[in-house]
């Protein structure tokens, strides 16, 4: 076997030589390089170190233990990505960095690399394929520094509340409308790339709050992972793609303000709640805050763990009355305070950046729910836990969450069996028995997200939850729950007396090939006094489908 192999996720690696004279060629200066070597007859939790000639010669694992602040990378098009994410997206590097890239493209490779064919090929979102980088590496490991989504996010105002200065809730810039029917949408040119990378749909996907369509490279990644497995094995498979994966952790942290350390991969937004109730072994009987429309299987969960829910207060929408809340806080506060960011059963934006503050001066911690908000809204507010999913708005695989732990709330959780030590300890709350592939698509989806710009995808996001309550609003009775510039993407409706919302989504599916979800009350019964029906449509959509919606009601 050749000193020149592919990872899981068809990143090109780089042996000792990894440049002239043997020194390591940094895509970023700040990082830094270690050696370590793994004994495959080992599982990967068990490894400290890489498996010889299977994964990458002197790559070094990422130091998830890193927690100062993260550099700012502007993540606007044509911006650069962080190492291993940068060349799953095909984005072009700097001509120095190919140079030394291009070193070991000469090297051997396993037979029949399937990863390596996937990924030489694909290009950027909306660009062309990077030249020069087919068979190239990345040239030793890029130390776990989350991205700062301080260079990418809205613009935070300040208000007063109390005698505290707590930001205003951040909304996405959504263009302005020049006459009440005037649906132009911004970044039109994000919406046909977003497109292109993906198989075409059969109908009209408009169920992202359910299920984001994935493109083609995450399907593509995950797909190869799974042949690498059987080709090397599972565990030997697992060891190889670490690198990559401690990458998405550090990415997927930097978005929620988090280091790569407080990430753990989990398999769904619910699991990660079960994983962090189970972990925290709070005093049963613990009071925890949540909103009158929390999710029906959240409060069950924290019921099941001993714990005793109580409303917090909210305005005649349901959103958070912050100013209430900090009276709460201040008199009577619980042990937590969990906040659904957006509801499953609504899109309603909750004030999570002002909460957060409030929790924080009163040392209670915020658990946020960021399953409908991750990749939808901003979400780097200052949660001490968030958790989360790859299927919805990233657009990752099925079958994947995420569970974020500010080291303060981490060590005050027990896993069954610790981690060794020198290994971040959320990492003890992973499963051995993990949908891996899946994790590989994950990381994919987010380079594809980080690509696209997060900012732009936040904008063209509320722009279509706008055109979209415009459009429907009135449309054969069906009447809207959100304001009208609420700044999400998710719109659900009230149907007509008479009218029964699951055969209308049946209906819709099945005559117009229109893809929806039906809502019934038992999602969220302390808030909804009937069934909804919600429409929630990706980057993707266009006003063309939005009126289509309409006509079919």
């Amino acid at each position: 076997m050749g000193g020149h192999v592919r990872c899981a996720a068809g990143v090109g690696v780089v042996g000792e030589g990894a440049g002239p004279g043997h020194e390591p060629c940094d895509v970023d200066p700040v990082r830094r390089c270690a050696r370590v070597r793994r004994n495959v007859s080992r599982s990967p939790r068990e490894q400290s170190g890489r498996p010889a000639r299977i994964a990458a010669g002197g790559v070094g694992e990422s130091d998830g233990e890193l927690r100062q602040p993260a550099p700012q990378l502007p993540l606007a098009p044509g911006s650069r990505l962080p190492g291993v994410l940068e060349h799953l997206v095909g984005m072009e590097r700097p001509p120095r960095v190919e140079q030394s890239l291009r070193l070991v493209e000469g090297l051997g490779r396993l037979p029949d690399d399937a990863l390596g064919r996937a990924f030489g090929t694909l290009g950027a979102v909306g660009k062309r394929a990077a030249e020069g980088v087919a068979g190239a590496g990345v040239a030793r490991a890029a130390r776990g520094i989350p991205v700062a989504a301080g260079g990418h996010r809205s613009t935070v105002s300040a208000r007063r509340v109390g005698g505290r200065t707590v930001p205003s809730q951040p909304s996405p810039t959504v263009p302005s409308v020049t006459a009440p029917h005037d649906h132009r949408l911004p970044h039109d040119d994000l919406g046909a790339s977003w497109r292109s990378v993906r198989p075409r749909p059969a109908g009209r996907h408009l169920d992202s709050a359910a299920c984001s369509r994935q493109s083609h490279r995450a399907l593509e990644a995950a797909a190869h992972h799974a042949r690498y497995e059987a080709e090397l094995g599972g565990y030997v498979a697992e060891a190889s793609a670490d690198h990559l994966l401690q990458q998405g952790r550090s990415v997927l942290g930097g978005l929620v303000g988090m280091a790569a350390a407080d990430v753990a991969f989990v398999e769904s937004a619910q699991a990660a709640l079960v994983t962090l109730l189970t972990g925290w072994r709070l005093p049963a009987g613990s009071r925890v805050a949540c909103l009158p429309g929390e999710y029906a299987p959240n409060v069950a969960q924290l019921r099941a763990h001993g714990l005793r829910t109580e409303p917090l207060p909210v305005d005649g929408l349901g959103r958070a009355d912050v100013e209430a809340v900090e009276r709460l806080l201040t008199d009577d506060p619980p042990r937590v305070v969990h906040l659904t960011h957006i509801g499953s059963h609504r899109g309603l934006l909750q004030p999570a950046a002002e909460i957060a503050v409030l929790c924080r001066a009163a040392g209670v911690p915020l658990v946020l729910d960021a399953a409908q908000s991750l990749g939808h809204v901003d979400v780097d507010l200052g949660a001490d836990v968030v958790y989360s999913t790859s299927r919805k708005w990233l657009a990752g695989p099925r079958g994947v969450g995420m569970l974020f732990v500010r080291p303060a709330v981490a060590a005050q959780l027990t896993p069954v069996l610790a981690e060794p030590e020198g290994v971040p300890p959320l990492r003890a709350f992973e499963s051995d028995e993990a949908h891996v592939a899946g994790r590989v698509g994950l990381v994919v989806a987010v380079g594809d997200h980080l690509a696209a710009g997060p900012d732009r995808v936040r904008a063209r996001l509320a722009a279509l939850g706008r055109a979209t309550r415009e459009i429907v609003d009135g449309a054969g009775g069906w009447t809207i729950v959100e304001p009208v510039d609420e700044p999400t993407a998710t719109t659900t409706l009230r149907p007509p007396d008479g009218v029964d919302v699951v055969a209308t989504r049946a209906r819709l599916l099945n005559d117009h090939g229109l893809v929806t979800t039906a809502i019934g009350p038992q999602r969220a019964p302390g808030e909804m006094t009937g069934p909804v029906l919600r429409i929630s449509p990706h980057v993707d959509a266009t006003v063309e489908d939005l009126e289509a919606v309409a006509a079919a009601l």
